[in-house]
């Protein structure tokens, strides 16, 4: 691993072009998202989770997946809470890699020492460690400089420079595991898109008959294609009103599932009407040890987005606020997806729960229609038709969302991957930019074509989501704070929790092993 001082040296080469100070202001005036529309883009990550996870609780339990589902959306939201510790220590050192431009700004303004021109800075806010270091003889352009000479607040915050997972694990654990890491986070970001494509297709193929057998869903694949790749090509910012569509579009639909789902369980009349009567009745089991891996695999690919935070930081006006701005995403996430998967679970049991669950919902008639003779339904009301097409169908439509998303940060990390430090160099470089978006869309399109069983794309992707989003997180937040000790530097950011301490990473990165051996056995002797 390269030295402690060269890492520190690559930083500036590493993140975005622009001097910037960690000082936390009390209003951050740059243009950026305000915290509102942050949170809601961030639930947009993993949607993903209303479709597949209701299979899980249907065959591994409802007890036991709730009890795995808590644990892996803790773990999301805490390793969350990991990365932007760690872009904000890699945004604290780049800032010591300015030293020359931070003296420079100073000496202008006549403040050369904390200790000396204390009388010049209208209000400075010392704490411990800025004061021990200070009567080491350290001066005040170590920490940063200071915001209009107001309000310093010496605890490392993200700013405007932008690092990637795989740019965290370059810095904090060397060019090795920067490879690693890229290469597993690759390929879960193929994996979550590669799904999103086959959920469209699959969805459109159950509807509609062309008769051309599989020729069909490959050609709501090329549907899909024509649609996301274009709008793969653009930011966060640029998809805003796009994305937050989807989002209301999908809060409808998931009071849609619970509300019929609810209603067909007080029903003696089928709501569904390919369950046979008494249907209704819950079988699914409270605990099935046998599918508990693929509970782990499910839960863990489904709720998957720590990937988004440097996304999601670059996108946001007020930075200082990540923390409860994830939180609150979390916590909603968690309590809509829970609600919705025991609800619908425990309604059609694991023989009858589809991979996608809103393929339950093609023939949903509300206790309103019949069957023919020959099978087909008859006579259901106009809004149970259009609870059915819109539950069945908005998947189809919010895996554009979710691609779109996806497929931009692949396509941002596979061009630093390829250029290295020296990727923002090529800031503006239109050419290069195309060639990697298509890079970051298209594979998983054609992927898609020929593998659409989706508990496969989850259950191989889960494994390297847990190393992408579990053990990465938690070693550079680990080696992070190594190095800022190393240089007598604070280590709590702005995003410390209770769970910050090195004990906790290395339990967490432990538990993520844990279960990737496990889930290793478990498919051997299976």
């Amino acid at each position: 691993s390269p030295s402690a001082q060269s890492r520190v040296q690559r930083l500036s080469r590493t993140s975005s072009v622009g001097r910037i100070s960690f000082a936390v202001p009390e209003e951050e005036n740059y243009a950026g998202l305000s915290s509102f529309l942050v949170a809601c883009l961030t639930t947009n990550y993993i949607s993903v989770g209303y479709l597949f996870l209701p299979w899980a609780f249907a065959h591994a339990g409802l007890l036991l997946t709730s009890i795995v589902f808590t644990v892996v959306m803790g773990l999301t939201y805490l390793t969350s809470t990991y990365v932007m510790e760690a872009c904000a220590r890699a945004e604290f050192l780049a800032a010591q890699e300015e030293d020359n431009l931070e003296q420079d700004n100073f000496a202008e303004n006549g403040v050369t020492s904390i200790v000396e021109d204390a009388a010049k800075v209208d209000s400075v806010n010392l704490d411990s460690t800025f004061v021990s270091n200070v009567s080491k003889g350290s001066t005040i352009r170590n920490y940063g400089t200071v915001n209009k000479f107001k309000n310093l607040v010496h605890v490392p915050v993200i700013k405007n420079r932008k690092f990637e997972i795989p740019d965290l694990a370059r810095v904090f654990l060397g060019e090795r595991w920067s490879y690693f890491f890229t290469v597993t986070t690759l390929i879960d970001l193929y994996g979550i898109t590669w799904a999103a494509a086959a959920v469209f297709a699959l969805s459109l193929d159950a509807e509609f008959n062309l008769g051309n057998g599989k020729r069909d869903y490959e050609l709501f694949i090329l549907v899909f294609a024509v649609v996301v790749v274009p709008l793969s090509f653009f930011p966060v910012i640029a998809q805003l009103r796009v994305q937050m569509g989807f989002l209301c579009g999908r809060v409808m639909m998931v009071f849609l599932m619970i509300s019929t789902t609810a209603a067909a369980y007080r029903s003696d009349t089928p709501h569904f009407q390919n369950l046979p009567d008494g249907s209704q009745q819950s079988s699914s089991p409270l605990a099935d040890f046998s599918y508990l891996s693929a509970s782990i695999q499910v839960a863990i690919f489904s709720t998957a987005y720590q990937f988004s935070v440097p996304v999601i930081a670059e996108a946001s006006r007020n930075k200082s606020k990540l923390l409860e701005l994830y939180g609150s995403a979390c916590a909603y996430l968690f309590i809509t997806i829970l609600l919705s998967s025991l609800v619908v679970a425990g309604y059609f049991g694991p023989e009858y729960i589809k991979e996608s669950c809103n393929l339950n919902w093609e023939n949903y008639t509300g206790g309103t229609g019949g069957l023919n003779q020959d099978g087909t339904i008859t006579g259901t009301a106009w809004w149970a038709k259009f609870i059915s097409y819109y539950v069945a169908f908005f998947p189809v439509i919010d895996g554009v969302s979710i691609f779109s998303l996806c497929a931009f940060s692949l396509g941002e990390i596979l061009k630093g991957f390829w250029y290295g430090e020296k990727v923002h160099d090529l800031e503006g470089h239109w050419k290069q930019d195309i060639v990697f978006r298509l890079f970051g869309c298209v594979p998983q399109l054609i992927g898609a074509m020929f593998v659409s069983d989706l508990s496969a794309i989850a259950n191989y992707a889960g494994m390297f989501t847990i190393l992408s989003y579990t053990v990465c997180p938690c070693l550079v937040s680990i080696y992070s704070s190594k190095l800022l000790r190393s240089f007598d530097l604070p280590t709590n950011t702005r995003y410390h929790t209770v769970f910050s301490s090195e004990i906790w990473g290395w339990l967490f990165a432990t538990l993520g092993l844990a279960s990737i051996a496990y889930t290793i056995v478990v498919s051997m002797v299976q």
